[in-house]
């Protein structure tokens, strides 16, 4: 089995005085896989593993379309930089250019901003780190309304302190969702004399919020970044009372249309600075 065998290697030690602190892992190439429910759970299991190991957790998909050392790329590697981690995201795609396979592909960092935040200083600040750390970048500030990324920005929160929430996928247009949420909220007004009926109704509007994010930014990374050479993106976390096919199901919906992503999950040890 080889997730069984993954999971062996995990948690080895290493090799003599080496010992590993990143994994590489593949996505599921076939979609039957995540609808599997057994194969879900061993597969976050995995996650869980390595993040308790405390290594790096990085996953690939479209590994079969990543480029071999005998080729040469030269389009756009691109960051969306929506959960800070340390540095990973920008620390990645430096040092794939130092190989002869990427060295030719420019670096293009997208930077999700809500509509309150002053995105000339997101800009400027990055412009800045980048600078220092000497890392040739193009960035770009990509706004997108309160609701639409208020979900990630919760999950973002609760990440830097635990864990975030991350649900199932509910693909339905904008109207629908408007008129589910007034639908919702007229339940919830009927049932407030019934604590458990209210609860429900709260978690399928969150349910709901989540995976509306999801699609919004699958929306945007695919027109921004669907000719890219490779995507990269900081991992969303899985909640502690979210399943794991849900969770598997939420980040196929957030990576659909991406030929070539690595989805990034820090140690929480990494830390790029100017000194590094």
């Amino acid at each position: 089995d080889k997730l069984a065998a993954q999971s062996f290697l995990v948690q080895a030690p290493g090799l003599g005085a080496l010992e590993p602190n990143t994994v590489l892992i593949e996505w599921p190439r076939d979609a039957k896989e995540i609808e599997d429910r057994d194969f879900a759970q061993r597969y976050v299991t995995l996650f869980r593993l390595i993040t308790a190991a405390r290594r790096t957790t990085i996953v690939a998909k479209g590994l079969d379309q990543f480029p071999l050392n005998n080729e040469r790329r030269s389009g756009t590697i691109d960051i969306w930089w929506i959960v800070y981690d340390g540095g990973l995201l920008l620390l990645l795609p430096h040092l794939l250019r130092k190989h002869r396979v990427w060295q030719k592909c420019q670096v293009r960092l997208f930077l999700v901003a809500q509509l309150q935040d002053n995105s000339i200083q997101m800009e400027a600040d990055m412009k800045e780190t980048l600078r220092r750390l000497r890392i040739d970048a193009t960035v770009e500030v990509v706004e997108m309304l309160d609701q639409e990324i208020s979900a990630y920005v919760q999950q973002r929160t609760l990440y830097q302190a635990d864990r975030a929430r991350v649900v199932e996928e509910l693909g339905v247009s904008q109207n629908v969702r408007a008129n589910m949420l007034t639908v919702q909220a007229s339940k919830a007004m009927k049932s407030r004399s019934d604590p458990g009926a209210a609860k429900l109704v709260k978690q399928k509007t969150k349910r709901f919020e989540h995976m509306n994010t999801a699609v919004k930014l699958n929306d945007l990374m695919t027109q921004r970044s669907g000719d890219a050479e490779l995507v990269l993106l900081s991992m969303p976390p899985q909640s502690k009372d979210q399943t794991s096919y849900e969770y598997l199901d939420y980040v196929n919906v957030l990576i659909e249309g991406l030929d070539c992503a690595l989805l990034v999950r820090g140690s929480g040890m990494e830390v790029v600075t100017v000194y590094s």
